[in-house]
């Protein structure tokens, strides 16, 4: 699962809020559940409590990478506050709200090869054969990790 070097999943961001409030929220370290060998923040109790009872309810697609670089065969970092949506009640994370607006204009095609694409793209990553761009590598992005909301 894509995470920040010290092992917090989304940039810490909750990923429950997607779903309940329509929005990012940042989670906290008070609020914070195991899953996958990372860390998953959560903005409440509550929220954390649901991500718990069901993590793969919500957890992003793609292990969290972006979603139309994984449907491609490569992986790229996200924007946790503008690339995300919600397909068929499964949270899809993208490069940035442009890549997410192409993601979803496409999504018959895109999800189907999210799906086939995901095992063999994180095998990759961690076996090094798999390419993986971060947003620093373009110039044009503004968009630093960890995200923070203003």
């Amino acid at each position: 699962m894509n995470a920040t070097p010290e092992g917090v999943a989304v940039n810490g961001f909750d990923v429950v809020a997607y779903f309940a409030d329509g929005a990012p929220r940042e989670g906290v370290a008070d609020h914070s559940v195991r899953y996958l060998d990372k860390d998953w923040y959560f903005a409440t109790a509550e929220h954390a409590a649901l991500f718990a009872a069901n993590p793969a309810a919500y957890a992003p697609q793609a292990n969290g990478y972006c979603s139309y670089a994984v449907s491609e065969g490569y992986a790229a970092e996200v924007d946790v506050i503008d690339g995300w949506t919600v397909i068929d009640n499964k949270p899809y994370l993208n490069w940035n709200k442009d890549v997410r607006d192409t993601f979803v204009s496409e999504t018959d095609a895109r999800v189907p090869k999210v799906t086939a694409n995901s095992s063999k793209v994180l095998a990759g990553l961690l076996d090094g054969t798999t390419d993986f761009y971060p947003h620093s590598s373009d110039p044009s992005v503004d968009i630093s990790h960890p995200q923070r909301l203003n």
